[in-house]
């Protein structure tokens, strides 16, 4: 397979370029950059410090890279409950790990909310 393929992608590298693209494939407005920058930076920490391998493999796989729920349980040689319930307890560690930082306050829960808890918004949708 090439270096970015399927198996590297499935292995949870933590690439900085793939964080990168995070902001646009969110929907992130540009007037707020230093803002989302300052959540991607609070969500990477607790990714690395909060998650289990497993989930952190997961995480990154399916929210950073934006690898298909599916090409990872082939991958992965899993099924799409195992893996819904390793995202879904990612998603409420990481959830408290940013509130407990005042990252997800009432004013604020949208955009982080859609990023720890459901991945990318779909290209058609993220203007």
């Amino acid at each position: 397979m090439t270096p970015d393929g399927p198996d590297q992608q499935a292995a949870g590298a933590l690439d900085a370029e793939d964080w990168d693209r995070l902001p646009d494939r969110f929907g992130f407005h540009p007037a707020r950059e230093a803002e989302w920058r300052d959540l991607l930076a609070a969500l990477r920490r607790a990714v690395d410090t909060e998650l289990t391998p497993r989930q952190r493999q997961v995480f990154v796989v399916i929210v950073v890279n934006a690898v298909p729920l599916d090409a990872l349980v082939i991958e992965l040689g899993s099924n799409r409950n195992a893996i819904h319930k390793v995202m879904f307890d990612a998603g409420r560690k990481l959830s408290a790990a940013l509130a407990a930082n005042g990252y997800m306050g009432h004013d604020t829960l949208g955009a982080h909310e859609r990023v720890v808890r459901t991945g990318p918004v779909p290209a058609d949708r993220s203007a």
